[in-house]
């Protein structure tokens, strides 16, 4: 009997599905109970994993159990589901993936996953469920996306 194990790709290029620049706001100042998606992500190269970078900073030091929850809206056809942009609620499913938050003041990055991509484009949506604001300086917050797959290796 042959043997061929399953084992996970290197890697593939980072992907920065939300930020916060000076150019567009995006994490940056996300107030307490609102939410923003990231510009749409084309994963027709098929990858089905991400390991996710969360770097957050609030305004002032979050409380013990803030966290930011986090959708890969996904585009079945024309439209994206719902929940883009809304300040009260997001999709009616559970969370793809959740940032929690250390009660600190300084920039804190978390890696998460890994976590199944959806099979097409896709836009990131968080939600800021701390009790702290984000900061208003730029790169102090960002989702970032180090997508991989399964290969088959054989001998």
């Amino acid at each position: 009997m042959a043997n061929n194990p399953i084992q996970w790709s290197s890697l593939g290029t980072a992907v920065v599905a939300l930020t916060g620049t000076s150019s567009s706001t995006g994490l940056m100042s996300l107030s307490t109970g609102h939410m923003v998606t990231g510009e749409a992500y084309d994963n027709s190269a098929g990858y089905q994993y991400g390991y996710i970078m969360a770097r957050a900073r609030g305004s002032a030091a979050f409380a013990a159990g803030d966290y930011l929850s986090g959708w890969f809206l996904k585009s079945l056809g024309a439209n994206y589901e719902d929940g883009e942009n809304a300040t009260s609620s997001g999709p009616v499913r559970a969370a793809d993936f959740i940032v929690p938050l250390r009660a600190v003041a300084v920039q804190q990055e978390t890696a998460l996953g890994p976590v199944t991509l959806p099979a097409t484009t896709f836009k990131v949506l968080v939600y800021n469920l701390s009790t702290k604001a984000l900061t208003t300086s730029t790169g102090e917050n960002e989702i970032i996306i180090y997508p991989f797959n399964d290969n088959l290796v054989t001998p």
